[in-house]
């Protein structure tokens, strides 16, 4: 009986762990954000249904020809025109976004929309408190 009893419980470990493991959220951290915000890009198909989270700047676009609004949130950092290069992805939320020019740490899963391109349906964003550690340039 005892055999059964640790069996059941190694069963239930294993499931819990391969579940854990399912839910992993790739965090886009400072050292790697514009390298692995490239890798996703290049490859989505190996990142589409995952949970990815980063912190970035909240940002609004608008569509001249449409009026269509896009959000994103990216940092900055250098490019072959001064400061012209923004990683980060475009995301879509069900509820009331922030304002922009906020810090956010948001987290969310990678989709593939229209012909290949990429977003973040967002499931959290919170904004955060202005801080003067943050590096909204990336190198």
């Amino acid at each position: 009986m005892l055999k059964k009893g640790v069996l059941l419980l190694f069963c239930l470990l294993c499931t819990a762990a391969s579940s854990a493991a399912a839910e992993k959220v790739i965090e886009i951290k400072e050292r790697v954000f514009v390298a692995l915000i490239n890798e996703i890009y290049l490859n989505a198909e190996d990142y589409a249904g995952k949970k990815i989270r980063l912190q970035g700047v909240f940002e609004v676009f608008r569509d001249e020809d449409t009026g269509e609004k896009f959000y994103s949130v990216t940092r900055r950092g250098p490019g072959c025109c001064g400061s012209d290069l923004n990683p980060g992805f475009e995301v879509v939320w069900d509820k009331k976004y922030p304002e922009p020019d906020v810090w956010v740490d948001v987290t969310g899963v990678m989709e593939i929309y229209d012909e290949g391109y990429v977003r973040l349906r967002v499931t959290d964003m919170s904004v955060l408190p202005e801080s003067e550690d943050r590096k909204l340039y990336v190198q």
